[in-house]
């Protein structure tokens, strides 16, 4: 059995086109691979481009996911991944090739977009929560991504990194957007949320845009009304700290 969550999505590629039971063979013959675990992040009904908060290649639209879901529905067989497990581990067969779906992060559209198309299809899925983010604002990188594909700022002068950055345009606002990420993935908590705390100063955005800031993010009203629809739920740790392996000698 291949679980795919969480690996790199060329690699997810690689297994689909390749070896999974998504190939083009929809025998059901090949046993050797009982399920698959799809992984998404945001759902929207707008371009991918325009959301604010995260990447492109993080989310998928409405029209998109629904087409996805009915596919996956109409060749392969939904489970939970409670059910999924349970079933590898007693190593019961199946008819057809198992999928889940899964959610990272715990953004609010995942509640606005996903779960009518999930219930649509009466397909289950397991959201992981970013847990200190439900009812708050998103994790650090969302919101510093929001920060600077929002603002109408051209110029940011960040005393605290000692950098100034060109916001004018979308391709200087990738730039600004993935060097201050860099910079500040490194930093412990407290010098990120100083760097955070002035970004949020000199963007300057509207109150109306704070406000859409705060509500980026899965309410417990959300999280109960999905449990009771049949969804899961799993830990995205608390802060979804940036981990990364330090050069030796440091």
């Amino acid at each position: 059995m291949e679980i795919l969550l969480a690996l790199p999505k060329s690699l997810v590629k690689q297994a689909f086109l390749l070896r999974s039971c998504l190939s083009p063979r929809l025998n059901g013959n090949d046993r050797n691979i009982s399920g698959v675990i799809l992984q998404y992040h945001s759902v929207t009904a707008e371009k991918r481009s325009s959301l604010p908060y995260v990447s492109p290649s993080l989310s998928v639209t409405v029209r998109d996911f629904d087409k996805q879901m009915s596919f996956m529905k109409k060749y392969y067989q939904p489970q939970s991944l409670t059910r999924f497990l349970a079933k590898h581990k007693d190593n019961l067969k199946s008819n057809k090739c198992m999928f889940v779906v899964s959610f990272d992060d715990g953004y609010r559209d995942n509640y606005t977009y996903a779960l009518p198309i999930l219930k649509k299809h009466s397909i289950p899925a397991i959201f992981y929560l970013t847990v200190d983010c439900i009812d708050r604002r998103p994790p650090w990188p969302s919101e510093l991504r929001f920060f600077i594909y929002k603002t109408k700022k051209t110029l940011l002068n960040l005393s605290s990194v000692s950098v100034s950055f060109l916001v004018d345009d979308k391709f200087n606002k990738d730039a600004t957007y993935n060097s201050l990420k860099k910079m500040m993935v490194r930093m412990n908590r407290s010098d990120r949320e100083a760097v955070l705390s002035e970004i949020s100063r000199k963007t300057a955005l509207s109150v109306s845009e704070m406000k859409e800031l705060d509500s980026l993010m899965l309410t417990w009203k959300d999280i109960w009304e999905m449990r009771a629809a049949g969804m899961e739920f799993g830990s995205h740790t608390l802060s979804h700290p940036s981990l990364y392996l330090p050069r030796r000698g440091r």
